[in-house]
């Protein structure tokens, strides 16, 4: 019986919510706070009237009255500074202020009442969220909008990722570039469902505080192998609040960074207007937020005279709703559209071979949180999407594009054009409940279901019908296909169940499991084409509130964590393809000629898929340790393993190979390479786990590995300075690289036996040593100085060739040199932003002064490493020179 769409997720969540009656305290959007509320002498007091109050939080008046033991909970609590009171007749009011609760945190704030008349109060300036001695998460940073709106940065709201820890070039921890990474807003995922990098991206000034986790996650986290980055949106408070500013770079201030002449400074530009207002429309009930931004970036290629230029319009809307007490409605609506020109331009590509980019889209999120209790907490969430990416050649569709496989030069027009449609309606409900004096002690229970459904297209074709693959400007190869145009279903299901379970005053346990469940369709092929086995991934850790006081925490967590299925995993399996063929260039008549054994006819398909293929996972070990050292500063570190298992590519299964020995004009040496004995027509791709022994070429279980050390210092700000120093000292190794085109399933690496040679060694992203340092501080005549300075080890690279026709009709890369043999430079970078602050009454202006790469460092970062290339050794990426940038803004 087939299931709709709409029916499916009802009954679903029906299921669900007839099965599941319990909550964890706090959520992806919400942090908690507890306590113990005791007498001088340590002895605990019941009866207590706690209330907890904010300034700007809609409807974040709560209170509750302490347990027999004297303890209390607030749970489902809006990120922001809050004020805790408690009182009982015959003691002096116990307030503590400027508590600030972060997204995912639970805070602990223990009050002691003194012998006194309750009008009166014993005031304490609060404490941070430092360190958490309720969840084995370690290495996790917070980010408020503060934060974000003063350190130096490229105003793009998905690369304040890059500004954590172990993260860069949006790699983190060792996972694969783009894919790796979560992205969610207000805990929901945004991130692209065929293939996993970044999809939304909100105008940077409506985030109120981003957060960046996933070292021990618990088990309500799932697809990802790198790191979660949730995006926590603006709402309107019980203030009316206007805040507008403006940033203008021009290219003439840039500074030059390199002397070698063939290449055009990497000069940059970048305009933007922003306006936001949000305040009450009834106070601590209704509440609204609205944005809107102009946003216009231009970059100059390296060595070219054009640029890549792009325009970002967005808008959003929020309204937050408090309709009791107990209740919370949030909702917005966003829109934005990525629109630019040069895209794909390098050294190497003329602009006629660069695309015009279209991208627009809308978001909607609605979530809502119930509170039964003080001890159970319930959160739903439905959100949508809707958008398309689309690659325009530059010469339209009908003009062929040429690649010349001499010079690694592309000329003419984009040898392809592409668009993607993405829809996606996801629905995500959880329910928590606190059980005191149960099973030895006491338990935060959270159970949770999230579904995502996705509709998505991809056209992709050649533009022409065919390119021209060139030997320094004279005809060789003329490579036709006449495109796709596939669609496709995903359907995601997901479980988890987590505990935590504190065990007296000190030890709190973590254990919890993650189900997951996928199935892919794709128009024209019958049946359930995606299809793999059930993903469970099992987790369990501990913390140990060393000293009992809160302020020292040693941690440790082991757990699976599987990467999220993408469409891109089986899209190959479509049959809405057009043929493909290989003509070769005849010097004698001067024309181009079918080589019939590379012929593909439309309307068919050379993959299948593995019945028994499973999802890839990474199994993460760690340890860590936090200490608060003194009020707002706090120090931890952590060590890190993972390692990566079931990895999901392409095999030839049908190709028969053999070895021969060809010589290396570059290392002078003979290379055991492979080449194609059989028909290349009778080659079959089997989309599985790829093992050792599956063919008679595949010598080695693909692998990758991370091990890793941080350490992390964090102080947040108090007494007008703020500063995160981090250290991350790491080895990515393994033979399944970690670049952008290695995740989410679509790699070509086993689709030919050369992309076997050499294969294993350092990764791709390899980034022995990071440092970071962050900080801002204010200074005398109202002049606010902030750095963002990085010392990052450069990337690996691995010298290759091209295989002659004549060795390998399937013009194969092979790499001449093992994995990861040479590296791109260190990079030192520093960033410098002086804001002096003038206040008119109500009204704060802001003049603003950025410094971006202080030393003007230029420092390679890409090249052409293909050394039969006549462009071998080309800077194709350099260090963006020194800038300058100025900005205008004003807030009430």
């Amino acid at each position: 019986m087939k299931i709709n769409k709409p029916c499916s997720m009802v009954l679903f969540m029906a299921v669900f919510i007839a099965f599941t009656f319990l909550v964890f305290p706090q959520s992806k959007e919400t942090g908690a706070l507890q306590g113990t509320i005791t007498l001088e002498d340590g002895n605990a007091v019941p009866g207590v009237l706690v209330t907890i109050t904010s300034e700007t939080v809609v409807g974040a008046k709560k209170t509750t009255i302490t347990s027999p033991s004297g303890e209390y909970r607030l749970v489902g609590l809006q990120p922001g500074t809050y004020t805790v009171t408690a009182s009982l007749e015959g003691f002096a009011t116990a307030k503590e202020t400027g508590i600030k609760i972060h997204i995912g945190k639970i805070f602990i704030v223990d009050m002691v009442l003194k012998q006194g008349k309750i009008e009166e109060e014993v005031v304490v300036m609060g404490k941070s969220a430092l360190v958490d001695v309720k969840t084995s998460t370690t290495a996790t940073v917070e980010m408020p909008i503060e934060y974000l709106q003063n350190v130096p940065n490229a105003q793009f709201t998905t690369d304040a990722v890059n500004l954590a820890p172990g993260v860069t070039n949006d790699v983190a921890y060792g996972a694969a570039q783009g894919t790796g990474i979560l992205y969610q807003i207000d805990g929901v995922d945004v991130k692209d469902p065929a293939g996993g990098t970044a999809w939304v991206f909100l105008d940077y000034n409506v985030v109120e505080e981003v957060s960046v986790s996933g070292i021990g996650a618990p088990a309500e986290y799932g697809g990802f192998t790198g790191v979660v980055f949730n995006t926590v949106t603006k709402s309107g408070g019980n203030q009316f609040k206007v805040y507008s500013e403006a940033m203008y770079q021009g290219k003439k201030w840039n500074s030059k960074n390199t002397d070698e002449p063939d290449l055009t400074p990497r000069k940059s530009s970048l305009k933007t207007l922003h306006l936001d207002v949000g305040g009450p429309i009834i106070k601590d009930k209704l509440s609204f937020f609205l944005s809107g931004l102009l946003y216009r970036s231009e970059v100059d290629v390296l060595g070219q005279s054009y640029g890549v230029d792009y325009k970002q319009p967005k808008g959003f809307l929020n309204f937050s709703w408090q309709p009791t007490s107990k209740t919370r409605v949030n909702t917005f609506i966003e829109y934005d559209s990525y629109d630019g020109t040069g895209r794909g331009g390098d050294a190497a590509t003329s602009e006629e071979a660069t695309v015009n980019q279209k991208s627009p889209e809308a978001v909607f999120n609605l979530s809502l949180q119930h509170l039964f209790s003080d001890y159970t907490f319930m959160e739903a969430k439905f959100a949508y999407f809707d958008g398309y990416y689309a690659l325009n050649p530059v010469h339209g569709k009908d003009v062929s594009g040429h690649i010349d496989q001499g010079t690694g030069e592309f000329t003419g027009n984009s040898y392809y054009y592409y668009r993607g449609d993405r829809k996606r309606l996801q629905a995500n409900i959880s329910v928590s409940h606190h059980a005191d004096d149960f099973i030895k002690g006491s338990h935060d229970f959270k159970f949770g279901v999230d579904t995502a459904f996705v509709s998505q297209g991809d056209q992709y074709g050649y533009s022409g019908g065919a390119y021209y693959l060139d030997y320094y400007g004279d005809n060789y190869l003329k490579v036709g296909y006449e495109g796709y145009d596939i669609k496709g279903k995903l359907n995601n299901y997901s479980f988890y169940a987590q505990d935590s379970w504190s065990i007296g005053k000190r030890l709190t346990i973590n254990p919890g499991v993650r189900i997951d469940l996928s199935r892919g369709t794709l128009d024209g092929v019958s049946g359930t084409v995606y299809k793999p086995k059930t993903s469970i991934a099992p987790r369990i850790g501990f913390t140990f509130d060393i000293f009992g006081d809160h302020t020292t925490a040693f941690k440790a967590h082991w757990g699976y964590y599987y990467e999220s299925p993408y469409f891109y995993s089986f899209s190959k399996l479509s049959k809405n393809k057009g043929a493909r063929y290989v003509e070769v260039y005849n010097a004698e008549t001067g024309q181009f000629e079918l080589d019939p054994d590379s012929y593909v006819p439309g309307g068919t398909t050379l993959y299948s898929m593995d019945e028994n293929l499973k999802q890839a996972y990474m199994e993460q070990l760690t340890f860590g340790l936090e200490r608060q050292v003194i009020k707002d500063l706090s120090i931890g570190i952590t060590y890190i393993s993972r390692k990566n298992h079931n990895q999901i590519a392409p095999v030839d299964v049908g190709g028969v190979y053999e070895k021969v020995a060809w010589y290396d004009d570059y290392t002078q040496q003979y290379l055991d390479v492979w080449t194609q004995v059989n028909p290349r027509s009778e080659s079959r791709f089997l989309i599985t786990n790829p093992k050792k022994g599956l063919t008679p070429w595949l010598t080695f279980d693909p692998y990758r590995k991370y091990s890793g050390i941080e350490v992390l210092l964090n102080k947040r700000f108090s007494n007008n300075w703020q500063l995160m120093v981090s250290y991350v000292y790491s080895k990515s190794t393994g033979n399944f690289d970690n670049t952008q085109s290695n995740g989410a399933g679509f790699t070509s690496i086993l689709e030919n036996p050369n992309g076997t040679v050499f294969n294993d060694g350092k990764l791709t992203n390899d980034p022995t040593h990071m440092l970071k340092i962050q900080g801002s501080v204010i200074l005398p005549l109202a002049i606010n100085l902030n750095m963002n300075f990085q010392i990052i080890t450069g990337d690996t690279y691995t010298l290759s060739a091209w295989l002659p026709f004549d060795v390998d009709p399937n013009v194969s890369e092979v790499n001449i040199k093992p994995r990861g043999s040479d590296r791109y430079p260190t990079t030192h970078i520093l960033d410098l932003r002086l804001e002096k602050t003038f206040t008119f009454n109500k009204l704060k202006v802001g003049l603003l002064l950025d410094i971006f790469n202080l030393f003007n460092e230029g420092k390679i970062t890409f090249m052409d490493t293909t050394t039969s290339s006549g462009s071998f050794g080309t800077t194709l990426s350099l260090t963006t020179p020194r800038a300058f940038r100025a900005g205008l803004r004003f807030w009430l």
